[in-house]
């Protein structure tokens, strides 16, 4: 019989093994770690032309809108000069043709451009995409080879506690953005159910006084008249405190009429000068995609108010391809964003940039701020189909979307605010 013994364990030839093991992975997470970068290079090339053919095609779409008016009024000459022939001198009528036969042709070359911009558009949003798809994939390899070096060099304690720190950093995140809207939802139903119902309810009263009122001196009808006035202002001061705490127009209308409301709010209260765009087909949005991006733009608008001294603020919104994107852009005095670190949250502009920021990470958006001293600033966020639309996400609204805000939602209290909401024609 044979016995074959064991060689003993070289622990150096296994310690060789694990160190070449190492470092084949550091290599691996160096390439991988370049391919990212170069990937990411591409996509901020990508986004920066992406936003400047973005700016052409509103540009192109505003000429569009004004050669088709020209075009109009070309087309109206022409009807006056076939009505009143013998008015006309044969100098005035070539003009006239050779007019409107010019609109014509700028305005089938601008539309042509137009559709060319929009094409241009769609292409590079899929090329972003693909991209982004790119980076995200390099970014996990990097994180898994990360993790395996972690492993096999002993800090798994550390590691641990890394993994741990971020779920908390993002469970916090998520909470503090829940509890703030539960809270403003709650203000706005105690406001509405108590103050608002009991200042209602004196003005009725007010008026019943004022009729059955025949025989008092001109003094009492004249103090009446002031209390109802006193008490409709409080009124109008509630209602707005509302609007501004849960807008109820956004569970009843959407995103865009609740904007426009706001918008107009802006402009009669403040004086500023606001202006909404809406681009493609617009739609309703699951409840967390609309609250989110109207907080956004509300915060936007706020801080361009009192922060950049502006005149005027301009509200793009994009029902596009790949998912929603909303702008704010204000001709205020700008700053620099890279002297405004991003963990730091301005008291004065409440939830500020970081919170801003994290309701669109929420969303698996992606948030920018471009700015720069006197130049004013661009708020702008982008969120994916898949995070935003209603029927997709199974996120649908109740039959009556009022249910979640506890049934504070009668029709007084929006109605001086959305009275004007206007779903005119917006280039599609």
């Amino acid at each position: 019989m044979t016995y074959f013994s064991t060689p003993p364990l070289d622990e150096r030839f296994i310690e060789q093994v694990f160190q070449s093991s190492l470092e084949a992975l550091r290599a691996t997470r160096e390439q991988v770690f370049g391919i990212a970068e170069a990937a990411r290079d591409e996509l901020n090339r990508l986004l920066l032309l992406l936003d400047q053919v973005q700016e052409e095609t509103n540009q192109c779409i505003a000429l569009v809108e004004d050669l088709e008016r020209k075009t109009r009024e070309a087309r109206s000459k022409l009807a006056a000069i076939n009505r009143d022939f013998a008015s006309y001198t044969e100098t005035e009528i070539r003009e006239a043709y050779a007019v409107a036969e010019r609109r014509m042709v700028e305005l089938g070359a601008a539309r042509e451009r137009e559709k060319a911009l929009r094409q241009r558009r769609d292409d590079l949003e899929r090329q972003v995409k693909h991209v982004r798809q790119v980076v995200a994939k390099a970014d996990h390899v990097v994180s898994q080879v990360g993790i395996a070096l972690d492993f096999l060099s002993g800090n798994v304690d550390t590691l641990a506690e890394r993994v741990q720190g971020i779920k908390f950093q993002a469970a916090i995140a998520s909470q503090v953005i829940r509890a703030q809207e539960e809270e403003r939802r709650r203000v706005a139903r105690d406001i509405h159910d108590g103050p608002a119902q009991l200042l209602a309810n004196m003005a009725l009263r007010v008026e019943l006084l004022e009729r059955m009122a025949g025989r008092d001196p001109e003094q009492l009808h004249r103090e009446l008249r002031g209390m109802q006035d006193a008490i409709k202002s409080s009124l109008r001061d509630l209602r707005r405190v509302i609007f501004n705490l849960r807008p109820m127009a956004l569970d009843d209308l959407g995103l865009v009429p609740t904007l426009r409301g706001y918008l107009d709010m802006m402009r009669e209260q403040f004086g500023l000068e606001t202006e909404l765009t809406v681009l493609g087909r617009e739609r309703r949005l699951t409840p967390t995609a609309e609250i989110a991006l109207f907080r956004i733009a509300q915060e936007a608008v706020h801080n361009a108010h009192r922060h950049s001294r502006c005149r005027r603020v301009k509200v793009r919104v994009e029902f596009g391809a790949q998912g929603v994107h909303l702008s704010v852009v204000d001709d205020g005095i700008g700053f620099d964003p890279k002297r405004l670190p991003e963990k730091v949250v301005d008291r004065e502009r409440g939830f500020g940039l970081l919170h801003m920021r994290e309701r669109a990470r929420l969303l698996q958006g992606e948030f920018r701020v471009m700015s720069e001293p006197g130049k004013g600033t661009t708020v702008s966020v982008r969120v994916p189909w898949s995070m935003a639309e209603a029927d997709a996400s199974g996120e649908g609204t109740t039959d009556d979307p009022r249910a979640a805000d506890g049934g504070a939602a009668a029709s007084d209290g929006q109605g001086e605010l959305n009275a004007d909401v206007d779903h005119g024609a917006h280039r599609r």
